[in-house]
């Protein structure tokens, strides 16, 4: 954790090059099947392809794949919702890695795994491969003072990698607004907690006021006329950290945490400073 608040501070990357190639994304639609692993090796025996291992690539975009060519290798894993509106925002996949194009045949091709994230599995979709660019970052970091931007870009954290519902220093996530919203590259989220309403019952107290040198009040109007006006207080929202943007869709983009001062978790709100 330290390490990455470090790399915030002096301007560092903010993720490597390794880290955004097994990043994941978020699409406004299901990706056509026009390239995908339709086998392994070692049929029969290897279900899974893994750094170094052969694949054999199908589908009707086969055949403008060429030697050489480096590829990613990515899966539809889920339909990402709103977590306000419950509205659909696009479908989920997951990186797993990339592999180079070694041999093409009629109806076929065969790649070498490079790097694998995750193992890779026959139907897992291949991508053409987009170098993402390295973010850094020099901002100053967020701390319990920090007030709320009231006219800043705004969303919400929508989905965490690898499903995290808690977050905390260095993971990645996304949130629901991206290049149509003007999001670039290394933009600063601050990411903040909407307060709980009020709840009465944090007035109660305990003890029976015993050899006290005042007499206590009683449960009955004073309380009651509290309660009615802390119920319509206001209260800013609670800061917990900081995330910066290291790709953007057209949506939605992907931050990674760089401060947290307590557990991040699915749903918090996000604004741009």
């Amino acid at each position: 954790m330290t390490n990455i608040l470090l790399i915030a501070v002096l301007g560092l990357q903010v993720a490597t090059q390794g880290e955004l190639t097994c990043l994941g994304f978020i699409h406004d639609s299901k990706l056509p099947m026009n390239v995908y692993i339709s086998g392994t090796e070692r049929e029969g025996t290897m279900v899974l392809a893994t750094a170094n291992g052969l694949v054999y690539l199908g589908g009707p975009g086969v055949s403008s794949l060429k030697p050489g060519e480096t590829y990613w290798v990515s899966r539809a894993e889920g339909i990402i919702r709103d977590g306000l509106t419950q509205e659909v925002i696009g479908i989920y996949y997951e990186e797993l890695g990339t592999v180079r194009i070694q041999a093409t045949g009629k109806g076929t091709s065969t790649a070498v795994v490079l790097n694998a994230c995750q193992p890779m599995m026959k139907g897992d979709l291949i991508l053409p491969a987009a170098k993402r660019t390295v973010v850094n970052f020099t901002g100053e970091l967020s701390n319990r003072l920090t007030p709320f931007p009231h006219d800043g870009l705004a969303s919400s954290i929508i989905l965490g990698k690898n499903d995290a519902h808690e977050m905390a220093v260095g993971q990645f996530c996304f949130i629901g607004v991206g290049a149509r919203d003007g999001v670039k590259l290394g933009d600063r989220f601050t990411v903040y907690r909407e307060q709980p309403p009020f709840d009465a019952r944090d007035l109660l107290i305990s003890g029976s006021g015993a050899n006290l040198s005042y007499e206590k009040l009683r449960p009955g109007k004073y309380p009651s006329a509290l309660a009615a006006t802390l119920s319509g207080r206001t209260l800013p929202p609670r800061t917990l950290g900081d995330l910066v943007v290291v790709d953007v869709g057209e949506t939605t983009a992907a931050a990674r945490i760089v401060n947290s001062k307590e557990e991040i978790r699915l749903g918090d709100l996000v604004v741009r400073r």
